[in-house]
């Protein structure tokens, strides 16, 4: 998302890039936000170049957002490991505007690199490809169907609990992980939620969540990889 902004707006948008990847932590959301606010005020000509640097040293400083828009920094995806990091991030998706949970939606979204950490080869190819056609024909968000459901439900399983549905967490994920289990790499927990409405067992459900390299990753459903 960002590296298309950047490329559409121009080239002393990719300097502003740079700066905000070495001083900017939250850079999915101040990217985005970043990228839009400014290449409409160029587009418009109601910002010449030669305030732009300003605007990035109020940027840098944290007072950029508020002053355009009356809004507070982006806020932090560092969602701790295990059941207890999946709960916030639901939590967190409550009060959420929608800008927010796309960039939490991209802020999860996995590169090359983490598939082999949790998935296994031939089938690694297949789910990129699945998951190439989604996230660019779908506006992936996480977010409840109804504002109904206000509680949620979490399970966790690994790939051989998943095999042999062994464990009450395990029978909540979709059937098709079992045929994919043998696929995914034992080491790794995978992680599954459903929004419902109080009392009910059925709702809005997201799978598969993982946690690698210290951050959550969203592996949408990976078992249509294969259908």
């Amino acid at each position: 998302m960002c590296d298309g902004e950047i490329q559409k707006a121009g080239w002393h948008l990719i300097l502003w890039h740079a700066f905000l990847r070495i001083f900017t932590p939250n850079l999915p959301t101040d990217c985005y936000f970043l990228m839009k606010q400014t290449k409409k005020m160029i587009d418009n000509r109601k910002t010449p170049l030669s305030v732009l640097p300003i605007l990035l040293l109020l940027w840098a400083l944290g007072g950029f957002p508020s002053l355009l828009m009356g809004q507070k920094t982006s806020p932090s995806f560092d969602f701790p490991e295990g059941k207890e990091g999946i709960a916030q991030m639901i939590e967190f998706t409550r009060d959420a505007s929608r800008r927010q949970l796309r960039d939490l939606a991209y802020y999860l979204k996995p590169t090359p690199e983490e598939y082999p950490l949790a998935f296994k080869e031939p089938f690694i190819k297949n789910l990129r490809k699945y998951h190439k056609r989604l996230w660019k024909n779908v506006d992936v968000i996480i977010k409840p169907y109804t504002k109904a459901q206000t509680e949620a439900l979490i399970w966790a399983a690994s790939p051989s609990e998943l095999e042999a549905y062994s464990t009450d967490d395990a029978q909540h994920f979709p059937g098709g992980y079992r045929e994919i289990a043998q696929y995914m790499n034992e080491e790794v927990v995978f992680y599954r939620f459903r929004f419902v409405a109080p009392g009910r067992r059925i709702g809005s459900g997201y799978d598969a969540f993982v946690y690698l390299k210290g951050k959550w990753w969203f592996f949408p459903r990976p078992w249509m990889a294969n259908l």
